[in-house]
């Protein structure tokens, strides 16, 4: 019988396990900044919406202001200061005039 050559074969390479270690890393990194910025999102809407009332009566305040003379608006302004710093923590008939009207402009809306 004859002898079978042997033939010489080139090594089979095998396929690299993928690590997906990483890929995965990336992915959960990514969700999370997504996230961090949909909530961020809206947490400014929802503080928006909060100051938006109260933005609407500063307006209506600064326009009242404006039609009052500068000399009348600057008395105004250092009697509350001083009344303010006076009585800290009282509240005075003035203010309380003023809450009252803000509480019924609201009440109205």
């Amino acid at each position: 019988m004859a002898a079978k050559k042997q033939t010489r074969r080139a090594p089979s390479r095998r396929k690299k396990q993928r690590s997906w270690r990483i890929p995965k890393i990336l992915l959960f990194l990514s969700y999370s900044a997504v996230l961090v910025a949909l909530g961020a999102i809206f947490f400014m809407k929802a503080e928006v919406q909060r100051f938006k009332g109260s933005g609407r009566e500063r307006a209506i305040e600064d326009s009242a202001s404006e039609k009052n003379t500068s000399s009348t608006a600057d008395k105004q302004k250092t009697e509350t200061k001083t009344a303010s710093a006076s009585n800290a923590g009282e509240i005075t008939s003035e203010e309380k005039k003023q809450l009252e009207n803000i509480l019924r402009s609201r009440s109205s809306q």
